[in-house]
């Protein structure tokens, strides 16, 4: 989860910005908060028990208000656009079920590792999609359409994908 929260504070936000850019990067709070975590860890040097409880407050909020945000986004959905959304739905779901599959073979992954890695591959597109979308102006209203029809989608494929994941 980590790994993919940074991969997706980082790389996310450029692909959605548009560009590749050290810049990007310099104008997101969540970079600096990144780099005086890990160097607290670094140095062993535990937060102040009343940060880290505010930020536990702050961290339990994050979610709701992104899917706040995104139920908000669903009162503009144009279903003109949503065979693209479905399209790309789609594309994410399957590129991201093979994509694991593939890595799984290719590093000769068994058990729990190759489960964990197929599932977490084929999973919807996450709602920090819509709030890159929304930051950086990149037709949100599509982008939340993509996040509802990947997640519906992936729920009804979720019994196929734990066959194949946890199967040998």
């Amino acid at each position: 989860f980590a790994v993919s929260s940074v991969v997706n504070m980082t790389v996310g936000q450029m692909i959605s910005a548009g560009r590749f850019s050290p810049w990007v990067l310099f104008k997101t709070p969540v970079i600096y908060a990144l780099v005086i975590a890990f160097a607290s860890m670094g140095a062993g040097v535990p937060p102040p028990k009343f940060v880290a409880s505010a930020l536990e407050t702050l961290s339990g909020i994050a979610v709701p208000a992104m899917l706040l945000a995104l139920g908000v986004s669903l009162q503009r959905l144009q279903f003109g656009k949503m065979k693209a959304s479905l399209v790309v739905a789609l594309l994410r779901l399957g590129v991201g079920f093979a994509g694991g599959l593939l890595v799984a073979m290719l590093f000769g992954l068994e058990g729990a590792a190759r489960g964990v890695l197929i599932i977490q591959s084929a999973m919807p597109a996450a709602v920090f999609n819509y709030l890159w979308a929304q930051v950086h102006g990149r037709d949100p209203a599509a982008v939340a359409g993509v996040v509802v029809l990947s997640t519906f989608i992936g729920f009804l494929l979720l019994p196929l994908v734990l066959v194949v994941a946890l199967g040998k």
